[in-house]
C-alpha cells in the first residue's frame, strides 16, 4: 500500500502562498507575457518578449509564476477549483497538479524561452510565464535599472529594493479581493465562482492575515 500524495503548504512571503487565499485573483488579473506586454504598452512602455527575458535574467522584473510541464507530487497545492480557460485557471490547475513554480525561488534558466522555439507548433506551445497586473507598477523602475546594467552602472544594493517591490505586488494581489471592488465600484464574478461565498469572504477577511501571506509587514504600507 502506498500513501496518498500530500499537498504542500507554501511558505508565506512567496507567490505560491497567495493561492491558498480564498477567491484569489477574482478581482484583479493575471496575464500571460504577451498580455503583460499589451497592458504595458497602454501605459506607454515598449516591452518585447526578448526584453522581458532580459529583465527576468537580471532579476529586475520576475514573472509572478511559471507553469511547468513537469508535475512534482511534493509541489501540489490544495487550491480551489477553477473552470476558466485563462491565466487564473491555468495557474490554479498547475498548482493543483504540482506544476507551478515561483520564479523568485528558482532563478532563471535559458531552458525556459520566452519566444516559441522553431521546433514547436504554433498554437500548441506557450512560455508558461504569468504576471500580475500589479507588476505594471514596477516596469518603469525595472527599465531604468536595466539601462544602468547595460552601461555597467548597476549597484548590487538594488537587490533589497527589488524584493520590496515584489512584496508590494504580492500584498496588492492578496488585498485585491477584499478591497478592490469597493474602490472600483464593481464586483467581478469569474466562471465557477460562488457569489454568496465571495461576498461572505470579503466581509470577514482579515488584512493582517492577508499581509502575512504576502510576507509584508503592515507597517510598510
Amino acid at each position: 500500500m502506498t500513501n496518498a500524495p500530500q499537498d504542500i503548504s507554501p511558505p508565506f512571503g512567496g507567490s505560491l502562498a497567495l493561492l491558498t487565499i480564498p477567491y484569489i485573483y477574482t478581482q484583479d488579473d493575471l496575464l500571460t507575457a504577451e498580455g503583460f506586454i499589451k497592458k504595458a504598452k497602454e501605459r506607454g512602455y515598449k516591452l518585447t518578449l526578448d526584453l522581458l527575458q532580459e529583465l527576468h535574467s537580471h532579476r529586475l522584473l520576475l514573472p509572478l509564476y511559471r507553469v511547468s510541464d513537469e508535475p512534482v507530487e511534493g509541489r501540489r497545492i490544495n487550491v480551489e477549483p477553477s473552470y476558466g480557460m485563462n491565466p487564473r485557471g491555468w495557474v490554479l490547475e498547475a498548482a493543483a497538479e504540482g506544476r507551478l513554480r515561483d520564479p523568485a525561488d528558482e532563478g532563471y534558466s535559458v531552458a525556459w524561452p520566452y519566444k516559441r522555439p522553431p521546433n514547436e507548433q504554433h498554437g500548441r506551445w506557450w512560455n508558461g510565464f504569468i504576471y500580475s497586473t500589479w507588476q505594471l507598477l514596477d516596469v518603469k523602475t525595472a527599465l531604468s535599472r536595466y539601462r544602468f546594467i547595460k552601461h555597467d552602472h548597476f549597484s548590487p544594493s538594488g537587490d533589497a529594493g527589488r524584493m520590496r517591490q515584489r512584496k508590494v505586488a504580492l500584498a496588492l494581489a492578496a488585498l485585491a479581493t477584499r478591497y478592490l471592488p469597493s474602490i472600483l465600484g464593481r464586483l467581478s464574478m469569474p466562471m465557477g465562482v460562488d457569489e454568496s461565498g465571495l461576498r461572505r469572504y470579503r466581509a470577514v477577511s482579515d488584512v493582517h492575515h492577508l499581509l502575512q501571506r504576502a510576507g509584508l509587514d503592515p507597517s510598510h504600507l
